[in-house]
């Protein structure tokens, strides 16, 4: 779900175990339907865009931290599907000749606890730090621990912001 879609939500409050309208797009809603009319709605969390967020500001900030050699090769908007193909995190749905379809993995942000999230996040930083960074810069070497020590500044920057 993009930003602009969250604009389009219906805010709902509850009151005793019945739902009332709690903004106009929500009164629009009930002001369209008629009565006894079932009304189906999808629950999305705040929670959900605030992990979004976070995940991918440190993503795009770790993707600012790589030289430019690496970025001529790995445009930003393509940085997420590259760590997804390293990682394997991918299904093979069709494989036949010499092509070879993929589907990745989906990150499900609303299914996940705010430790879930964090557990998550630490968990995939030192494949990170190897796997990419420590590709261009030496492990141990002075650059590469300044950028490891900027990414987790920032890192938990953006988690004091949940």
């Amino acid at each position: 779900m993009k930003d602009r879609d969250y604009e389009r939500l219906s805010e709902w409050l509850n009151e005793g175990g019945a739902l009332t309208p709690f903004n106009d797009i929500a009164t629009e809603m009930v002001d369209l339907s008629k009565k006894g009319q079932i009304v189906t709605m999808l629950e999305i969390t705040d929670r959900n865009l605030q992990f979004h967020r976070c995940y991918f500001s440190l993503m795009n900030y770790i993707y600012d931290q790589l030289p430019n050699r690496f970025k001529h090769r790995v445009a930003k908007k393509n940085f997420y599907k590259y760590l997804k193909q390293l990682r394997g995190e991918f299904d093979i749905i069709v494989q036949f000749e010499h092509i070879v379809v993929i589907e990745y993995y989906s990150l499900s942000f609303s299914d996940m606890s705010q430790r879930q999230f964090e557990d998550y996040i630490r968990e995939q930083l030192p494949w990170i730090y190897t796997k990419v960074i420590g590709k261009y810069y030496k492990e141990g070497g002075r650059r590469y621990s300044i950028k490891i020590e900027s990414i987790e500044e920032k890192y938990m920057y953006f988690l004091s912001k949940l």
